[in-house]
C-alpha cells in the first residue's frame, strides 16, 4: 500500500461492498436538497464534487438512515476554527454494517486488483480514466471508461475520492485492517482526477486536503461491510 518510498502491507479480512461508480448528482440530490457540484450543467449522472469530507460522513448517514442500515458515524456538533475551517469531531463505529467512506487500505486494494496495474485496470491511462491528456477540463459521467476486474468505475481519475483516513505517514510496515493515524490535520483522497496528469492519477499516488475543503476535483464513493 503507497508508493514504494512508503510502503505497508496490510491484511484486510472482511467482505466489502464498494459502489461500483462515484457518488453522482443524481443521488446526492435524493437525500441533500441542494447541489454543489461545479459541473451541474453538464448533467446528473456525473459525479458530485465540491463536496468536504464532511459533507461525504453526514451523506454516508443519511443513506444508511433511507436504506434502514446501521448508521456508522457520529458527528458531534459543528465547530470552527480560527480560519473558518469547520472542525467538527467524527467517530467510526468499526463493526458498522452501514455505508461509509472506504479505508485508505480498502481503497487500495479494490483499485489496485490482483493484476497490479500502474492504474486501477491499466496500466494505460486512456482505456480506464478520465484525466488531464483527454476530460477536456471537466469531470464526465460516471463510467464513460472501463471498469476494473472488479467491475468498479473511475477509481483512476474523473475525480478524487475521499477516504476515511487522517492523512500521515504509516506507523509501521504491517497491519491488519489498518484505519489511519490517529491524529492529523488533514485527511486522505485518493485517485487522481479530471484535472490530474498521469503520474499524478496513479493508484499508488497519495494525496490530502483540509476535511473542510471543497474541491471541483474531490467526490466520493462508499462501502459497506459484510
Amino acid at each position: 500500500m503507497g508508493s514504494s518510498k512508503n510502503e505497508k502491507r496490510v491484511t484486510i479480512t472482511h467482505n466489502l461492498y464498494m459502489m461500483k461508480t462515484e457518488i453522482t448528482q443524481k443521488l446526492y440530490t435524493t437525500l441533500v436538497e441542494d447541489n454543489p457540484a461545479a459541473f451541474s450543467q453538464f448533467g446528473e449522472k456525473l459525479p458530485v464534487e465540491q463536496v468536504s469530507w464532511y459533507d461525504a460522513v453526514r451523506f454516508a448517514n443519511l443513506l444508511s438512515q433511507q436504506e434502514e442500515y446501521d448508521i456508522c458515524y457520529q458527528i458531534g456538533k459543528k465547530q470552527r476554527d480560527q480560519n473558518g475551517f469547520e472542525t467538527t469531531q467524527v467517530t467510526w463505529n468499526e463493526t458498522c454494517k452501514g455505508w461509509r467512506l472506504p479505508t485508505e487500505a480498502e481503497w487500495e486494494y479494490a483499485a489496485v486488483g490482483t493484476k497490479s496495474y500502474r492504474f486501477s485496470g491499466s496500466n494505460i491511462p486512456y482505456h480506464v480514466a478520465m484525466y488531464s491528456r483527454n476530460a477536456g477540463g471537466r469531470p464526465h459521467d460516471v463510467c464513460s471508461k472501463r471498469a476494473n476486474e472488479y467491475g468498479l468505475c473511475d477509481m483512476t481519475g474523473n475525480v478524487s475520492e475521499w477516504v476515511w483516513d487522517l492523512y500521515g505517514s504509516y506507523a509501521q510496515s504491517t497491519a491488519t485492517n489498518p484505519s489511519g493515524p490517529e491524529k492529523g490535520e488533514f485527511r486522505s483522497h485518493r485517485g487522481g482526477s479530471w484535472l490530474s496528469s498521469a503520474n499524478l492519477a496513479a493508484v499508488k499516488r497519495r494525496d490530502a486536503a483540509h476535511p473542510d475543503a471543497e474541491y471541483d476535483a474531490i467526490g466520493f464513493r462508499l462501502v459497506r461491510q459484510d
